[in-house]
């Protein structure tokens, strides 16, 4: 299965790693949103909020998780601007996902913990107890199978920040991600 002679994951096969890193399962409480979901028993979320250095940040967890994330970690250092990310870590037994962004603005911040916890949510399957959250805080319609896990975001990082009470009428997600802003426009969150 591994291209490789050894299996990064193996040694985590045997452990729930995600427990001792710090990650939840169970039931909790969804950022932003403030309202509750509950993982399945094998599924894991670690929510490190809001930190002042995405790469600076990576660098301080565990040996094992960076081992994991290396690709990721490779990524943030390559594109220094990145607001926020997700990442996921399946083994055989368990799957978990590491959710942080970048301290960029009160603004920012509430778009992208919203856009990366929902991202990291509906990669995990839980697409319908995020549309109810979401049709909750004010989706006008459903979330359609087909919907890529950045549409995902893009919605939850509109509509939870606009629960926070921010606008953004002056273009700033448009100018950020003009695809995203033409699916709000089409999904009929904006105008």
């Amino acid at each position: 299965m591994w291209p490789f002679d050894v299996d990064p994951y193996r040694k985590w096969n045997d452990r729930n790693p995600f427990v001792e890193d710090g990650f939840q399962t169970g039931e909790m409480t969804i950022p932003i949103f403030e309202m509750p979901i509950t993982l399945r028993q094998s599924h894991y979320l670690r929510f490190d909020g809001v930190v002042p250095n995405l790469y600076e940040y990576l660098l301080t967890l565990s040996p094992d998780i960076q081992e994991i994330m290396k690709g990721t970690i490779q990524l943030v250092r390559e594109n220094p601007t990145w607001g926020g990310f997700n990442s996921g870590i399946t083994t055989e037994r368990h799957k978990g996902f590491l959710v942080a962004v970048s301290d960029v603005s009160p603004r920012v911040n509430a778009f992208n913990i919203a856009h990366e916890y929902a991202e990291a949510l509906y990669r995990m399957g839980y697409g319908s107890e995020l549309e109810s959250i979401l049709r909750e805080n004010g989706l006008p319609g459903m979330l359609y199978p087909w919907l890529e896990s950045h549409h995902i975001g893009m919605i939850a990082g509109y509509i939870g920040a606009r629960k926070q009470g921010f606008d953004f009428s002056d273009g700033l997600i448009a100018d950020q991600d003009p695809e995203g802003w033409r699916f709000l426009i089409d999904m009929g969150l904006v105008e």
